[in-house]
């Protein structure tokens, strides 16, 4: 089966198939993943309809052209409707496209740049790609409405991986909040406008929080100490346990951890113009902490900071600023251990 013999038979779909669902068709997460495999097994078809071409090259090209014919049928449905998506199956065919492009694992960076352009273009927010990662595909549906289309976290975390790895490769940035913005740090519109870094961290979810801190998430801004600050709730947390005498969190304590190899010092955590609307969200260091050897002095202002643990700070600074978290670090001339220690894998 040739690209242009798979062209015609993905454009009929759409022609004759697709027209007649009905609008919230692909509601059901079950549905989406039916034209999933629909997609693949037309992919799998060209693949193996040639055998004297690259069979790898094939599948690119053929996962290529059917995530290609899905967007242009959403960008045409948008258009029609004076650039307003029209939402339910029309749009719902955007995450198709990003299913196959995930278990492809497609390389064609004009085609994935399209595809997340698409997505922001008509959410202005990627939550639905993190929140399965976070969260589970089972339980998002009860907050935001959607269930996410990956078979369970492990492969949602993976897909996390794989669009952050095309975005740093292309610098893309999105505007949000007004300014531009990584894809790892534009807001979940239906987490309260709060960053994924911020979403992990108060759910502890160390595997999540690991990766996005590994890629360089903003975790504070002065401009939007509440939306960013990942350490807000994190402190929250452990402040209530040490006020109640409880046990600290395991999980919460593993985020705090990880989160202080990742700063110089705790961010000022209640600024004099701070955006916060209640006292929750104002949050300091329990003394306890401290004494404890938990929160160290330095992280709080009390002690110098130490040369070497700036000197990752800089290092990592400066691999963010030119796109290159978390990868570059293996490409540095330095021993394992110091890449370990970069990479925020040890203290």
């Amino acid at each position: 089966m040739g690209d242009s013999t798979m062209e015609l038979f993905i454009n009929c779909f759409f022609d004759q198939v697709f027209t007649e669902l009905d609008r919230g068709s692909l509601i059901p997460r079950y549905k989406r993943k039916q034209l999933v495999d629909y997609f693949s097994t037309i992919i799998y078809g060209c693949c193996r309809g040639d055998s004297d071409s690259d069979s790898s090259f094939d599948a690119q090209a053929g996962c290529k052209k059917a995530v290609t014919c899905a967007l242009d049928y959403h960008e045409a449905m948008r258009a029609k409707n004076r650039n307003l998506c029209l939402l339910g199956k029309y749009h719902a065919v955007v995450y198709v496209a990003l299913k196959i492009s995930f278990d492809w694992k497609l390389r064609d960076a004009p085609t994935l740049t399209r595809l997340l352009e698409n997505v922001f273009t008509c959410e202005a927010t990627f939550e639905r790609l993190f929140e399965g990662a976070i969260f589970g595909p089972k339980i998002t549906h009860l907050i935001s409405g959607w269930k996410s289309d990956f078979a369970n976290r492990a492969e949602n975390i993976d897909a996390v991986a794989f669009f952050l790895d095309h975005a740093a490769a292309e610098q893309l940035e999105f505007p949000s909040l007004g300014t531009r913005r990584r894809l790892i740090d534009i807001p979940m519109t239906s987490y309260n406008q709060m960053t994924p870094a911020k979403i992990a961290a108060q759910a502890a979810k160390l595997d999540v929080l690991t990766l996005l801190v590994r890629y360089g998430a903003v975790l504070t801004d002065e401009r939007h100490p509440v939306k960013f600050c990942a350490f807000q709730p994190v402190l929250y947390k452990l402040n209530a346990c040490c006020e109640e005498e409880k046990e600290l969190p395991a999980d919460f304590l593993a985020c705090l951890e990880l989160l202080l190899r990742a700063v110089e010092r705790i961010p000022n955590l209640f600024p004099e113009d701070s955006e916060a609307e209640s006292s929750d969200d104002f949050v300091s260091v329990h003394p306890e902490l401290i004494e404890r050897g938990i929160v160290p002095l330095s992280k709080v202002g009390l002690e110098p900071v130490d040369l070497k643990h700036l000197s990752r700070c800089a290092v990592r600074r400066a691999l963010n600023d030119s796109w290159q978290l978390p990868h570059g670090i293996q490409r540095l001339d330095v021993p394992g251990p110091v890449k370990q220690y970069l990479d925020l894998e040890v203290d």
